[in-house]
């Protein structure tokens, strides 16, 4: 037997094989996006959106569910303005190939239309039959969150969880574990990231 026919005969039946996802970013009982914010504002989104000045470096509540509308759009018409400057990054291309696969949307993000695509993706926020055959269309047979991301146990049967217990050393003193943070709605992290974006900005002033 050929290597080339061995690799043939391995390669064939793993898209058969059904897939464990180790960590994604998702709810139980909320396996969609609530609206354009959950990809826009997504936290690596957001990075991108700081690096080039965006001045809000922070994301909307820990926990995906309870966002008010009107905190989420004037956030999504802040980081329309940045959006045209990170489009080689890593982040825009996942949130365009997402808008793109999912939602059949291939329109660039604009301020007189963002409203059709968050209107797009709020339609389809509760339909959990759909986010399984997503899930199913895929091959994806369970899928890892951490244990805070639980909801209601709604999904246990495609869901299993992880206890995550991250401890980070910043500022002088160990931030809050990531679960801890998420279950009672607080983030060090964010805290951190604007003092550090305060310093830096006076850095730059002073230097000017």
């Amino acid at each position: 037997m050929s290597s080339q026919t061995l690799t043939w005969d391995m390669e064939e039946p793993l898209p058969k094989l059904p897939i464990l996802d180790i960590h994604a970013h998702l709810v139980g009982g909320r396996l969609d996006a609530r609206g354009l914010h959950d990809m826009l504002l997504y936290h690596m989104a957001v990075s991108d959106l700081c690096a080039l000045g965006s001045p809000t470096g922070m994301r909307l509540k820990r926990l995906p569910s309870f966002y008010a509308d009107e905190e989420a759009h004037v956030r999504i018409r802040e980081a329309l303005s940045f959006l045209s400057h990170v489009q080689t990054t890593s982040s825009p291309w996942a949130v365009r190939i997402v808008f793109s696969d999912l939602y059949r949307c291939k329109e660039l993000l604009m301020a007189d239309s963002w409203h059709r695509l968050d209107a797009l993706i709020c339609g389809s926020a509760d339909d959990r039959a759909s986010h399984h055959s997503v899930l199913d269309h895929l091959n994806i047979g369970r899928t890892g969150l951490e244990l805070a991301r639980r909801g209601a146990s709604e999904d246990d049967d495609r869901v299993q969880y992880a206890l995550t217990t991250l401890a980070r050393f910043r500022g002088g003193q160990f931030a809050v574990s990531r679960m801890n943070r998420e279950l009672e709605g607080g983030d060090s992290h964010t805290n951190w990231q604007n003092t550090h974006k305060e310093k830096r900005r006076a850095n730059n002033e002073s230097r000017s």
